[in-house]
């Protein structure tokens, strides 16, 4: 996985970022359902973290899911993404995307 994020993540993204979107590809869930693959992921982070939709695009660019609901809970005591825990309060978001396909009617 490392490799492929390496390849695929531009130096846009930051290192948090990077971080965010290797926990994605690891914690990935995919279901079939009549021939679109829907994925979801769920992780927690100790406080915001900006451009998760760039993150986000490039896990469902990544995954060749068909439609990715993201998610991450805010919460001020969870230790798993990033470390700059500054006493915000805990919350919630998330975020989903699909691709245009000749299914879809956007």
């Amino acid at each position: 996985i490392n490799t492929t994020i390496a390849e695929h993540a531009h130096s846009t993204l930051s290192t948090e970022q990077q971080l965010v979107l290797t926990q994605s590809l690891a914690q990935i869930n995919t279901t079939h359902v009549d021939g679109v693959s829907v994925s979801t992921v769920l992780l927690r982070a100790d406080g915001f973290i900006n451009g998760l939709a760039a993150v986000t695009k490039d896990v469902l660019d990544l995954s060749s899911s068909d439609v990715l609901i993201m998610a991450v809970i805010y919460d001020s005591k969870s230790k798993t993404i990033g470390g700059n825990n500054k006493n915000r309060q805990g919350g919630g978001g998330g975020g989903g995307t699909g691709k245009k396909g000749k299914n879809n009617k956007n």
